[in-house]
C-alpha cells in the first residue's frame, strides 16, 4: 500500500474544515460525530478508495455487529 504524505499543513486545514463544520451543528455530539466522519473520509481520499463504496462496507459492518449482539 502507497502511504499518503501528510504535511502538517494538511492536518490543519483538515482541523479548520471540521471546526467549520461543526459550528454548524445543534449539539457537541453532533459535532463529535461529524468530526469523526469527516476523518474517516479524509483517510479514504488520501488512500484514493472509492469513498462511497468505504462508507457502505463500513455500514454494512456497523449493522453486522449489531445484530449480532
Amino acid at each position: 500500500m502507497k502511504e499518503a504524505s501528510f504535511t502538517n499543513n494538511m492536518a490543519e486545514q483538515a482541523v479548520q474544515n471540521q471546526a467549520k463544520g461543526a459550528m454548524c451543528l445543534k449539539t457537541l455530539h453532533g459535532a463529535e460525530v461529524s468530526a469523526g466522519l469527516q476523518g474517516v473520509m479524509t483517510t479514504l481520499r488520501k488512500q484514493r478508495l472509492n469513498l462511497f463504496q468505504a462508507l457502505l462496507n463500513i455500514n454494512a459492518k456497523i449493522n453486522v455487529q449489531l445484530s449480532t449482539t
